[in-house]
């Protein structure tokens, strides 16, 4: 079947097909690429007369285009660091129980005897406020869904697609 000219495919080898290339933003010239100029334009880069970018998917999802989307957006971002900021407002008490006589060995109790569980209650003692404090630092984690890693191939020629 003969692919529309600029038709974007997801694709698992590593040599795209004959008259398809990569989706990884390399530029074109102008010239010997006109149909596939002529749909595209500059959006995805280059200067629009001599040469012009081919989307680069590379680590990216393509998205429909919509008002809120204009074609060639990119947007999002591979990973983010989260603080207090992104978090709703919310507290937590702690408390220990002293129901036991077992010894807790730990630095934050240091000798004291009686406490052997915490949680966030019913308890009979509140813990010191420090004892739950913000995690995380703002240090950037991960921020992609599960993956399968393919290339995105674009359709260098082909049939020209029908306007509306």
């Amino acid at each position: 079947m003969t692919p529309f000219i600029a038709e974007i495919q997801p694709f698992a080898g590593n040599v795209p097909p004959l008259g398809w290339a990569f989706c990884d933003g390399q530029l074109l010239p102008v010239a010997s690429n006109k149909a596939l100029f002529s749909l595209l334009g500059n959006r995805f880069g280059g200067d629009g007369r001599i040469n012009f970018a081919l989307p680069d998917l590379r680590g990216r999802v393509p998205l429909a285009a919509s008002d809120e989307y204009p074609q060639g957006t990119y947007g999002g971002q591979e990973e983010v660091a989260l603080t207090e900021a992104h978090m709703p407002a919310h507290t937590h008490a702690a408390y220990a129980s002293t129901t036991s006589g077992t010894r807790a060995e730990n630095s934050f109790f240091g000798s004291l005897s009686t406490a052997i569980s915490w949680g966030q209650g019913p308890g009979d003692l509140a813990m010191h406020p420090e004892s739950i404090k913000t995690a995380g630092e703002g240090k950037a984690h991960e921020n992609r869904m599960p993956f399968t890693a393919v290339s995105y191939i674009i359709a260098l020629q082909g049939v020209y697609p029908p306007q509306n």
